[in-house]
This record gives C-alpha cells, sequence and structure tokens, in this order.
C-alpha cells in the first residue's frame, strides 16, 4: 500500500493483480499467451464532456463515455470534483491501460470491449 493511498484503493489493486495472475495462469494452462490477447492503445483523445476516442493497433477505434464510471464508480468520481485531474492522463508503457492517478485507470480491454465503436466512412 502506498503511503496516503486510500485502503480502497490498495485493496483493489491487490484484487486485481490476484485476478490478473489467475487469468494467465487459466491462459497458461490451455497454452496461449494472455498477454498477446490484450489489445494495445496506439493513441487516445479526450474530450470536454467525458468521452475518450481511442485507436487500437489493429485499427479499431472506440468512443469511451467515462462520465458512466464517474457517477458509478466511486474513485472515477475525483474526475469531475478535483480541477485538472481529466486532461492529465497518461497511457502506461506496456499501451494497456489509461490513467489518471493511482486509482483511477481504464483496461484498454475494458475501453476495447464497452466503448462505442466508430465507423470510418
Amino acid at each position: 500500500m502506498k503511503q496516503g493511498e486510500p485502503f480502497g484503493c490498495a485493496l483493489f489493486r491487490i484484487i486485481e493483480k490476484i485476478y490478473i495472475f489467475a487469468e494467465n495462469l487459466e491462459y497458461a494452462k490451455n497454452g496461449e499467451d494472455y498477454a498477446a490477447m490484450i489489445p494495445r492503445i496506439k493513441q487516445f483523445e479526450l474530450n470536454d464532456n467525458w468521452k475518450l476516442i481511442v485507436t487500437f493497433d489493429d485499427g479499431f477505434r472506440v468512443c469511451y463515455d467515462v462520465k458512466d464510471d464517474i457517477d458509478t464508480i466511486e474513485d472515477f468520481k475525483s474526475l469531475a470534483t478535483e480541477i485538472g485531474l481529466w486532461p492529465m492522463a497518461q497511457l502506461d508503457a506496456s499501451r494497456t491501460c489509461i490513467s489518471w492517478n493511482e486509482c483511477v485507470d481504464l483496461p484498454s480491454d475494458t475501453i476495447y470491449e464497452y466503448g462505442i465503436p466508430i465507423l470510418e466512412l
């Protein structure tokens, strides 16, 4: 647990790591490479209306509405209440997560699965 980090965030991180470990173990037992299956983010844009426009390495583009998460996930409320946090979004080194701080992040597979596809004409 990081100093000053709320207990709920630290607990969530631990549970998330256990889940990822178990998921990787299951893929390994089946002879699959889980890491190769995670969609990688090529680029993203932030809109003022809490929407992310995300392009993945495979060319798939989506619009992900973060407002839904702000309304339903306690840690995400800080995006609306902390001035200047929203534009601080960063892509992690593995290109599999967009994060704002230690408690607020979106994994690429969530964005890929729940984002609304953007069709190019």
